[in-house]
């Protein structure tokens, strides 16, 4: 099964759900911390602990596991469980967070690539010896994400929306369903199903860009054992740097380093885009296999954000269009771009350009989210 964002580390996990849980601390899930960040400062990682099925795929909870203390490895944070199981870690530093569980349950897990500003909720299953991740959700940041089990699909929800997570998943044309390096469309969901969601996140209801699907549905027995720990990665995060020779590049995110390939996908909000999109300043969400010296092969690339300023290429139908020549304005794919004198018009004129006109427009991102064109080019 895979994990997105989550690398797990499992040691002799001792359940022990049927022990009584220790006296409550006088503040049972704050957490404790010296020398910390400015008030309100950091990221905040919330869970709870139950026990399930040894196959961690119950979509109902199980008993609250308590009795045990989470720590962040590396600092002074730490938190005991209260008596319903939940935990709530504040002011966690940005980047790869390990968690440690020690008391009725020992083990540990890995959080990848938290942001400064990020929100994780998790559910972790404990089961017989082993940890889980049931569930991950993450908010605050460019794109909300979510990982769980599909728990309801129509009739018994809205046309083209599921349930999972206690969120409502809407999607529409535009959602981009991926299983691998295959298509996938709504109807390929079932109950049961992992799925990995990325999109906007209002309340309860999330609307979906991007889904993966991840795994089949509750009740069928795994073909082969599961894959070694931390092969499947997904991290978000700045393009520092990039070498090499496309298709075969060099990047780094954050401080990750990302290879790419003739077989990675780029993607801008579900637009096919080249690894000529790629620019430094972009904030990327990247998809693929972890190797044994902590980089990634990428699969999946996904253009979240651009650098203010930075170049900015993208390619799609035209739509909206305004303006008269050579003061025009459109939107692809839900970003505006604008011409100007300046903008040179290859394979067509501007006098030529309409709604629905496939191009390609490279240019540089404005301080307010459109795009000054530079070049457009008919496709």
């Amino acid at each position: 099964m895979r994990r997105f964002l989550i690398g797990l580390s499992v040691v002799a996990l001792a359940a022990a759900c049927g022990k009584s849980a220790p006296t409550a601390p006088s503040n049972p899930g704050s957490s404790t911390t010296t020398a910390a960040p400015a008030p309100g400062s950091g990221a905040i990682i919330s869970g709870s602990l139950q026990s399930g099925t040894s196959s961690g795929q119950s979509v109902q909870g199980g008993p609250a596991v308590t009795g045990v203390t989470v720590t962040i490895v590396g600092t002074s944070i730490s938190v005991s469980v209260d008596a319903s199981g939940h935990f709530t870690l504040t002011k966690v530093p940005p980047g790869d967070v390990q968690l440690q569980f020690s008391g009725a349950a020992t083990g540990s897990l890995t959080i990848s690539a938290v942001g400064a500003t990020e929100t994780v909720d998790l559910v972790i299953t404990v089961s017989g010896g082993t940890t889980s991740v049931t569930s991950e959700v993450r908010s605050g940041a460019a794109q909300a994400q979510l990982e769980g089990l599909i728990d309801a699909l129509p009739p018994t929800t809205a046309p083209l929306s599921f349930t999972a997570v206690g969120k409502t998943v809407r999607t529409d044309t535009s959602t981009q369903f991926v299983d691998g390096g295959t298509t996938r469309s709504f109807a390929d969901l079932q109950v049961g199903m992992r799925v990995h969601v990325m999109g906007s996140l209002s309340g309860t209801v999330m609307t979906a860009t991007w889904i993966e699907l991840q795994s089949p549905q509750i009740g069928t027995p795994p073909a082969t054992p599961a894959p070694p720990e931390d092969t499947s990665a997904s991290i978000q995060g700045t393009l520092q740097s990039m070498t090499g020779s496309k298709p075969n590049l060099t990047l780094t995110v954050d401080t990750t380093t990302v290879h790419t390939s003739s077989s990675t996908d780029v993607q801008r909000r579900g637009d096919s885009q080249t690894l000529d999109t790629l620019a430094l300043g972009q904030t990327l969400h990247v998809v693929g296999t972890r190797k044994s010296d902590g980089s990634i092969d990428a699969r999946l690339i996904e253009i979240v954000d651009d650098a203010t300023g930075g170049a900015f290429e993208i390619q799609g139908a035209v739509g909206g269009l305004k303006g008269a020549c050579p003061t025009l304005t459109f939107a692809i794919n839900g970003f505006s771009i604008a011409t100007s004198g300046s903008t040179s018009f290859q394979g067509g004129s501007c006098s030529t350009l309409k709604s629905g006109s496939k191009v390609t427009v490279d240019g540089t991102k404005n301080t307010d989210g459109s795009v000054a064109a530079m070049t457009v080019k008919f496709n």
